[in-house]
This record gives C-alpha cells, structure tokens and sequence, in this order.
C-alpha cells in the first residue's frame, strides 16, 4: 500500500486511488521531479503520484473493461492545494496603521501595534490542521470549509473592534481573513465531486451488466434443468420398454425351448460350462438319450455332445443302466 509522494497530498492506493510510479526513462524522470517541484529529493523504488495529479488529457481513452491508463509521455501538472498562509501563526504581531484626523490635532500618522496570539490560540484549538501549517489535499465538504473560514473572520474582527474601543479616536484598517478559498481549491473539489460520480455511475453500470448476465445465467440454468428431465424421463421410459422387451423374448424363449428340451437340459444351457461336469440329470431326460444313443450308435451320439447338445455322458448312461449296487 503506498501514498502519494506530493508535498500535501494524503491519497493513497487502499482508499481507492490509481498510483503511478515514476518512470524509468532519466529524461522523464527529470521532467516529474522539476513538476514535483520537490528540492534535493529523489525517488525511492515505490514512490509513486496518484491520479489526482494528472489532467483529463494525460490519459487514454477508457477501455472496456473499465480501467484507465495513463500515456507514455504524461506529466503531472494538477496540484490543486488549499493555500493557507505560509508563516506561522505563533508569535506573530499584526501592524495595524491608523490615521488622524488632521483637523483636529494635525499630528504625525501613528502605528500601533496588534497581536494576534490570543485569536489564533482559539483557531488552532478549533482546527488543528492549522498549526502544522497544513491542509488536506481536498475538501470533501465546501459548506464546512466556508463555516470554518467565516468564523474565523470572525475572530479577527471581534479582535479588531476591541482595538478600535480602545482607541475611539484612531480608526482601523485591516487585512482580510486569515484563509484564502483560490478557485483553484473549489476546482479541485468540483473536480473530485464529479469524479466521484463517474466512479459511482462506472459501478451502476458494471452492477446492472453482472444483473443482467446472472438473468441470463438464470434462464440457461432453467433450459437446463427442463432438458435434464426430458433426458431424464427418456431413459426411464427406454428402460422400461427395454426391460419388457427382454422379459418377453426371454418368456418365448423357454416356451420356445420347453417344445424341445426338458427342464434340466435348459438350466445346463443356463450354467456355465465349468459346472456342467457336476450336473445331475433327470430319468426322463436320461431315458430321451438313451433312445437317441441306441438310434444313432456311439459315434453319432458322441457327435451330438460335440454340438453343445444338452444331453448326459455315454458315462452317466452307462451308470444309469449298470449301477453299483448290482455288480
């Protein structure tokens, strides 16, 4: 977080103000510093001036997202200040010269001599700011400055007529107020005053541009969803159909197997081949193959068990006919 190096100048980068560094190039550097008007100082690595110090024409046209850049030969030439008196207010003695009436005692022109110290011992009281001969870079209310300015006029003038009490014969002649408010000051102010509102229009506008977008966000977000439901509804409906579709081809199937086949010769079509070593036939299927065995010889027999035919071993018959409790 940096501030900005002019003499006066409390702006700074965390309150929202564009900072730019000096250059790099010697002869532009030059150029600043002789602007700066800043004797026997030199730049430090993060010294920087902030925007306020650059006109309207030392920057480029605005871009589209919105930030601004300044040209490669811009100088600062804005120092708006508020310009207060430079000698300090401590101490100071206020010549006041009357005149006489020469009519009257036609005596020499006297002086006499004021001071102010009691009157600007109640200004530093009331504005501190006045003490370190200091001011801040800009007003951010003008009817409080004018406040501030009128009453301390007032001072002095209350402190100008104590004087002409004392003195009924000598009238006075005094300087103005102790501030001066230049055009420069109430430029300046202006000049943040409006650039505040174009930061505050700037935000307006980039605030109904992100409205605007999350609407649109919004309404893809709904297409979104509707077509979310329709596929979604699609599947169900696919996988409903498809499930009924495989439940009947399924259900002709076996009414197509149970014509050829036993019920046991279809659970071996159903089992996998490593358990169908294992398997267990039933009388009527045993008797079926039997028949078949005898028919076509063992030759042709074997050739069908060849041809992934549901039918038991020539083993299994053979222990069907000859079993063990009859050897």
């Amino acid at each position: 977080m940096t501030g900005c190096c002019i003499p006066g100048c409390r702006n700074r980068s965390e309150n929202g103000f564009y900072m730019k560094r000096f250059p790099i190039s010697k002869k532009q550097k030059i150029i600043w510093l002789k602007q700066i008007g800043r004797e026997n100082w030199k730049p430090k690595q993060y010294s920087a001036i902030c925007e306020v110090h650059f006109t309207k024409e030392m920057w480029e046209k605005p871009r589209q997202d919105g930030s601004k850049k300044l040209k490669t030969q811009a100088v600062p030439t804005s120092f708006p200040y508020t310009k207060v008196m430079s000698e300090s207010f401590d101490g100071k003695i206020k010549k006041l010269k009357y005149n006489k009436n020469n009519d009257e005692n036609n005596e020499e022109p006297t002086s006499i001599v004021f001071n102010c110290s009691q009157v600007v011992s109640n200004v530093d009281e009331e504005h501190p700011a006045i003490e370190n001969n200091s001011c801040p870079p800009f007003i951010d209310n003008v009817e409080v400055y004018d406040q501030m300015i009128h009453g301390n006029t007032h001072l002095l003038s209350l402190s100008e007529n104590n004087v002409n009490n004392e003195n009924t014969n000598v009238p006075a002649t005094t300087s103005s107020s102790i501030f001066n408010v230049t055009s420069s000051t109430l430029e300046y102010a202006l000049e943040q005053i409006t650039l505040l509102h174009q930061k505050l229009e700037h935000k307006e506008t980039e605030v109904k541009q992100m409205k605007q977008q999350l609407e649109i966000a919004n309404k893809v977000l709904k297409k979104c969803d509707k077509t979310r439901e329709t596929l979604m509804n699609c599947i169900r409906r696919y996988r409903s159909t498809n499930k009924l579709r495989v439940e009947n081809t399924l259900s002709q199937s076996t009414q197509l197997f149970q014509k050829v086949f036993n019920n046991d010769q279809i659970e071996w079509l159903k089992s996998n081949s490593s358990n169908r070593r294992m398997y267990k036939w039933s009388k009527k299927t045993i008797k079926e193959a039997l028949r078949i065995k005898f028919s076509c010889t063992n030759s042709g027999y074997q050739e069908l068990i060849n041809q992934k035919i549901p039918l038991p071993s020539t083993r299994t018959l053979r222990r069907s006919l000859y079993p063990r409790n009859n050897r």
